[in-house]
């Protein structure tokens, strides 16, 4: 069991979370519609991490030693860090500061010109 632990806190794993994968396809939503559904995730982050704090604070004030709740600080920083590039995201989106091209289109056509027409 120290063996798995240790390597589970050791070694970052390639996990595949189902956002990321909301955000590979992003580029079939016009980019209105992707800013808001980003700010739509960024306000549901914000009530999580301020639940989760709160929870923190409590069990804190409980006495329950830091190491005792690391998982739930990291869990909580973790958060924070997604809303923070969510909301820069969203924010880039609505400025027209991020490149916008609605379906695959636009980079299929970019894909052809540079790399010509011939089947594969």
């Amino acid at each position: 069991m120290i063996q798995v632990v240790g390597d589970i806190v050791a070694r970052p794993r390639r996990e595949y979370p189902h956002f990321a994968a909301g955000l590979m396809f992003m580029h079939h939503l016009g980019a209105a519609q992707a800013a808001a559904h980003l700010e739509t995730r960024e306000a549901a982050l914000g009530a999580t991490i301020a639940k989760l704090s709160r929870i923190l604070d409590e069990l804190q004030a409980h006495g329950l030693m830091r190491l005792a709740l690391i998982e739930l600080e990291h869990k909580i920083a973790m958060l924070d860090a997604e809303r923070k590039w969510v909301r820069q995201i969203a924010d880039e989106i609505s400025e027209g500061r991020l490149e916008w091209s609605t379906g695959m289109v636009h980079g299929l056509e970019t894909l052809r010109r540079r790399h010509g027409t011939g089947a594969h």
